[in-house]
């Protein structure tokens, strides 16, 4: 069974191994080179790369100086050798733009888009498109990368995370689970399994239950589709004892656009990071102060 187009999931290779007794490949290849990469997944295989280059293909993962980053780092995925197409009919710019002059051997090699890291065994790990990217408190953040962390949660069996905006705290990454059948569910327990392996601005503000993902007509992922998580909310559980305590629920409700902030409350909890506790210009210019 040769699998394409879409990234394989350990749980749809899993139920796959449960079904048939035939090897089952993940093939990875854009367009202009159909297939460029190849991994025979084997039964109970925790992750599912794309594995490596097929033929006389070279796939190369670059930073963006067109250099070699080290094992586990990510980078774009290059290909370069005979099966790669020679550019668009009638397009000269796009066809600059995509088709670059390759570093390492003679002829030129394909801007794929696609985001990929390589293990120690010298297999590639698809990490999504560079265009996926988001803007997470200043840091460019692949959405792919968190979900792949998620992914390795024994009690997940989907995983989509997407970047939403946070009003007052910008934009946050939220992750989209569906359980596996009969795990307990505990958000707080898949916040804490990303935070021991992602820096903290990886880490989802919000982790939301799905019986499933929405999907399109082509049975993608229709990641417009996903609900919108539950506002962030205060635990106001005791009440301020003086009006300095009172002052600073009330800045903290107003930084983090929460209501019912309470004393016991922790600010980085309900979504709070560093750029919300500089002064707002603005406020400086009114000879006002903010957090």
């Amino acid at each position: 069974m040769l699998c394409s187009g879409e990234a394989l999931q350990p749980w749809v290779a899993e139920k796959f191994h449960a079904t048939f007794s035939i090897p089952l490949d993940n093939l990875h290849g854009p367009t202009e080179t159909t297939t460029c990469t190849f991994w025979r997944c084997p039964p109970g295989a925790a992750t599912v790369p794309i594995g490596v280059a097929l033929g006389a293909l070279e796939v190369y993962v670059l930073n963006e100086a067109f250099r070699l980053p080290p094992d586990g780092v990510p980078g774009e995925i290059y290909v370069s050798g005979p099966g790669l197409a020679r550019g668009y009919l009638g397009a000269a710019v796009r066809t600059a733009e995509r088709f670059v002059a390759c570093p390492f051997r003679p002829g030129r090699m394909y801007r794929t888009g696609d985001l990929a890291r390589r293990d120690p065994d010298g297999n590639l790990e698809f990490l999504g498109r560079a265009d996926d990217q988001v803007e997470i408190r200043g840091f460019q953040v692949e959405p792919a990368e968190v979900e792949s962390r998620y992914a390795d949660h024994p009690d997940v069996a989907r995983v989509a995370v997407v970047a939403r905006s946070g009003g007052a705290r910008g934009q946050e990454l939220v992750a989209y689970v569906v359980p596996v059948d009969g795990a307990r569910w505990d958000a707080a327990a898949l916040c804490d399994f990303g935070a021991q392996a992602l820096p903290d601005y990886m880490v989802p503000a919000a982790v939301v239950r799905m019986e499933s993902l929405p999907v399109n007509a082509h049975g993608k992922l229709d990641r417009q589709a996903l609900p919108a998580p539950p506002a962030p909310a205060g635990r106001p559980d005791r009440r301020s004892r003086d009006d300095r305590e009172a002052a600073l629920c009330a800045a903290f409700a107003e930084v983090l656009d929460v209501d019912g902030i309470g004393v016991e409350d922790d600010f980085f909890d309900l979504g709070g990071h560093s750029l919300l506790v500089g002064p707002d210009p603005q406020s400086l210019l009114d000879g006002r102060m903010r957090i």
